[in-house]
């Protein structure tokens, strides 16, 4: 007789016996599947737990340099290709930047593809650029006419007439400054009589030093004379103590101080001598302690006297 599912129960002789063995069966399964359970559940957490932590250095294997250990190669990531953006041309142009890029893309685009569409494009945004120097150049000379300390033409003219002037002007205060330097300095003019460069400058030194109220010292390297300069200086070494390797040489020279100025180893104008010698005097706003001595010093052995 059965009485329920794995009980079996079997009645001999007056008593009653049950059969528990499929019943115990059943409950050591599942004992045995909870006590795996119980096991697998911790040590799956140790591992995480492990896992994220370094291993401590005594429990690494044996690793280093020595041991030869090659290390994984680095795998770089291919970066994905930027897509090229479109060049978006304005017009008008808003900016300098802008102006240049389009000129130089359209004058491309028209040359190499020089269809209408192209040709259209460019030679509109030339005559854009065209009319736009225009307004600058007219509004330039509004502003200059209008604020006069502006214009540089004030100082140096284009006109003519004021280049004249301005010129005759210039004269006067050389004129006047190298007359008012004549007080104190004086030229070493040093020639050769077979220079004929020499030839060609005495006549020009001697009407300078006429002119200008300057004093001139000819001193011959040669021991000759020139018609202009009948009585010469010897030499004596000034040359040499001057430094002297090409002739004609004339010299800006400061006797009081024993200043010496070179001027030209060559053949020059009057003009051009005018010019050094107010250059070379000039004292600029940026350098005020500069004296003309301060170029060459040279201590020399002649007087302040010569031709007149």
């Amino acid at each position: 007789m059965n009485q329920g599912p794995g009980i079996r129960c079997q009645a001999s002789e007056g008593k009653v016996q049950y059969n528990f063995f499929p019943v115990a069966v059943i409950l050591i399964f599942i004992l045995l599947m909870w006590g795996v359970l119980l096991f697998l559940i911790p040590s799956a957490y140790a591992d995480v737990s492990t896992a994220k932590q370094p291993v401590p250095y005594l429990n690494e294997h044996a690793r280093g340099w020595f041991w030869y250990e090659l290390t994984p190669p680095k795998v770089k990531k291919k970066k994905a290709a930027k897509k090229k953006k479109e060049e978006v041309f304005v017009f008008p142009p808003r900016t300098m930047v802008e102006e240049k890029r389009e000129i130089k893309a359209w004058k491309a685009r028209a040359v190499m593809n020089p269809t209408e569409k192209n040709l259209v494009a460019y030679i509109r945004l030339q005559n854009w650029v065209m009319q736009q120097a225009n307004i600058f150049s007219v509004n330039w000379k509004k502003v200059i006419w209008t604020h006069p300390e502006l214009d540089f033409s004030q100082s140096h003219p284009v006109n003519s007439n004021a280049i004249f002037i301005k010129q005759d002007a210039e004269d006067l205060y050389d004129r006047q400054r190298i007359r008012k330097l004549g007080k104190d300095y004086g030229l070493f003019f040093i020639f050769k009589s077979s220079c004929p460069y020499c030839e060609k400058l005495a006549p020009m030194l001697k009407y300078f030093s006429r002119d200008y109220d300057m004093s001139i010292i000819p001193i011959s390297y040669d021991g000759a004379v020139l018609s202009d300069f009948p009585n010469p200086r010897p030499d004596h070494g000034v040359t040499a103590q001057l430094g002297v390797r090409s002739l004609p040489a004339l010299f800006l020279v400061n006797p009081k101080k024993r200043i010496v100025i070179p001027l030209a180893y060559e053949l020059i104008s009057e003009t051009q001598l005018v010019h050094r010698i107010i250059i070379m005097t000039r004292r600029t706003s940026k350098h005020p302690a500069i004296r003309p001595g301060e170029f060459s010093t040279r201590s020399i052995s002649y007087s302040h006297g010569g031709t007149r």
